[in-house]
C-alpha cells in the first residue's frame, strides 16, 4: 500500500530534524525526483546531496523551526525558519509533489542573512 502524502511529508520533516538524510533521501524521494532552487534545479537523488549540501555550508546543527505544515491531495507545503552561529533565514519555503508514496518534486527558497 502507497503512503499518504501526509505519511510522506511527515516522515521527511522528521528526518530532516534528526539530520537523518540519507535514510530521507532513500525512504522519501523518487530516484527521478526534481528539485528547483534560486542555487540551480538538481535531478536525483545525487542532485538532492548537493542541494542539500548547499544549505548545509552555512546551517549544518542549526536550529530549524517549521512555521507552517499544510498538504492537500499529491501537495504539501512548508514554511520555516533556521538558525546558525552566524546566518539566519526567516523566509524558507517549499512545496512538494508527492505520488505513489514518493516525493517526485520539490521547490525550496529560502534567503540567507547575516546575524
Amino acid at each position: 500500500m502507497t503512503r499518504s502524502t501526509k505519511e510522506v511529508f511527515e516522515s521527511h520533516l522528521l528526518m530532516t530534524l534528526t539530520w537523518d538524510y540519507e535514510t530521507d533521501i532513500l525512504t522519501n524521494y523518487s530516484k527521478e525526483c526534481t528539485i528547483i532552487t534560486s542555487k540551480g534545479i538538481f535531478y536525483g537523488h545525487e542532485g538532492l546531496k548537493k542541494a542539500q549540501e548547499l544549505l548545509n555550508q552555512k546551517f549544518a546543527e542549526a536550529d530549524y523551526l517549521y512555521t507552517t505544515k499544510l498538504w492537500v491531495g499529491q501537495m504539501a507545503f512548508l514554511e520555516w525558519q533556521a538558525l546558525a552561529d552566524n546566518y539566519y533565514i526567516d523566509d524558507g519555503a517549499e512545496t512538494f509533489y508527492i505520488h505513489n508514496g514518493f516525493i517526485c518534486a520539490q521547490s525550496i527558497h529560502y534567503t540567507v542573512r547575516s546575524r
